[in-house]
């Protein structure tokens, strides 16, 4: 079992690009709070 493997298989699939919080929005909102808070 590789963990990195599953890991990058599972941020890169096509699942996390739609959904209630994609990943791409999850970032850049992550990064907006990051950098608001500085």
């Amino acid at each position: 079992m590789n963990l990195f493997a599953e890991a990058f298989a599972w941020i890169f699939s096509a699942d996390r690009l739609s959904g209630s919080l994609p990943l791409p929005l999850a970032i850049w909102q992550h990064l907006a709070f990051t950098f608001g808070s500085v």
